[in-house]
């Protein structure tokens, strides 16, 4: 993980959290999502606004969630996003039961990410936990 990533990652965790729910609040989170060019940024923004209930239902996250999945850009959000497309998937859409083997392709486009920054950056242990974490996940 670089220096950067961990400094993001610290100001998620101390604060921008609240940003991040001012701008959900607002109702502001759409052009907002569409504009950043940091990737992580964009991911946890998805995930906030799937979490304060921005979306008018669970389902209507699944297209956001997916293009970030298959825009094949590590996160260090990766891991939580693929679990929420799952549930979401699972619980929230009226389909006649997905396909593990549509659950299982996203989770080895994921992992494939999580491998090539991992083959980019040896040294990033959180990229080597989180490829271990969902190679080993089955339920959620």
């Amino acid at each position: 993980m670089t220096d950067d990533m961990c400094q993001f990652y610290d100001s998620v965790v101390t604060g921008s959290i609240v940003e991040v729910e001012k701008q959900i609040k607002n109702n502001a989170v759409k052009p907002l999502i569409d504009d950043i060019p940091d990737f992580n940024k964009k991911c946890l923004y998805t995930l906030g606004a799937y979490y304060s209930n921005y979306y008018s239902t669970p389902a209507l996250a699944i297209k956001p969630l997916q293009e970030l999945m298959e825009s094949k850009q590590y996160s260090i959000y990766i891991c939580e996003i693929w679990r929420i497309w799952k549930f979401i998937s699972e619980n929230e859409v009226d389909w006649l039961g997905v396909p593990e083997e549509e659950y299982s392709a996203m989770k080895i486009v994921c992992l494939k990410t999580i491998l090539a920054q991992i083959i980019q950056h040896p040294n990033d242990i959180m990229a080597i936990n989180q490829f271990m974490q969902l190679s080993l996940m089955k339920y959620i």
